[in-house]
């Protein structure tokens, strides 16, 4: 079993932000964040994340617990452990993947390669906002 901390950077205008990960590894959209490494919380798993793959510094303040999902893909089960960062910023230095951009719900929707229970996701951030 994987376990992933996951960072939903969340605008005014109802935006997400995902990552590019083109010519970096699969899927080719995501989220930024990563796994959750030995001896680690989930909170402080997204927030290393978040510094290594946005440059952000941020503290347990700047983010709200969102829940988790679990999927599961060829076979691999993953616990994704998410948080939201509700911010205005336009553009972030992304660190890690090709890049990133702020869309909608329902374009990243088109975007992901697979089911990454977008629905869902968009419900918990709408119930904390």
């Amino acid at each position: 079993m994987k376990q992933k901390a996951l960072l939903i950077p969340y605008n005014s205008k109802g935006e997400i932000f995902i990552q590019d990960r083109t010519d970096y590894k699969p899927p080719p959209w995501g989220f930024f964040g990563g796994s959750i490494e030995t001896g680690e919380s989930h909170l402080e798993a997204v927030l290393r994340e978040t510094k290594e793959e946005l440059d952000l510094e941020l503290s347990k303040d700047d983010v709200i617990y969102l829940g988790e999902l679990h999927t599961q893909y060829s076979g691999v089960f993953t616990e994704r452990y998410f948080y939201l960062y509700q911010t205005d910023q336009e553009t972030f230095t992304v660190l890690e993947g090709a890049g990133g951009k702020w869309t909608s719900f329902d374009d990243a929707a088109h975007l992901f390669a697979r089911d990454n229970k977008l629905a869902e996701i968009k419900l918990m951030v709408e119930k904390s906002t």
